[in-house]
């Protein structure tokens, strides 16, 4: 499929998303909070993501990925090509957070 028509169906997909959007969080207690981020080399994506007590900000786990890149870089559509490796990272985390803080559009993202 070219990108083109890729990209329209991704589209597609981000837009549907935006019906599932929660302005006001509902978080009874937080206690553990977490931070991914990628980055990336030769081809290669390399993700982290660290988790803390929300109380005293100890570490309390963390975990890392290495995966081959299968998106490209497409400005408003980067979270197709770092969620995958995140995810990777975060499924191998034995203590999930409350909450997973990445960059992105958040709510400013144009669709």
């Amino acid at each position: 499929m070219a990108l083109k028509e890729k990209l329209g169906k991704l589209e597609f997909i981000q837009k549907g998303l935006k019906k599932d959007l929660v302005l006001e969080d509902d978080f009874s207690q937080i206690r553990m909070v977490g931070g991914a981020d990628v980055s990336y080399a030769g081809g290669l994506a390399y993700s982290a993501v660290v988790v803390l007590d929300y109380g005293d900000m100890q570490l309390i786990e963390e975990e890392t990925s290495k995966s081959k890149i299968t998106f490209p870089y497409v400005p408003s559509f980067l979270s197709f090509r770092e969620a995958p490796p995140i995810t990777k990272s975060v499924s191998r985390l034995k203590r999930k957070p409350n909450v997973l803080l990445v960059d992105g559009h958040g709510i400013a993202h144009p669709r």
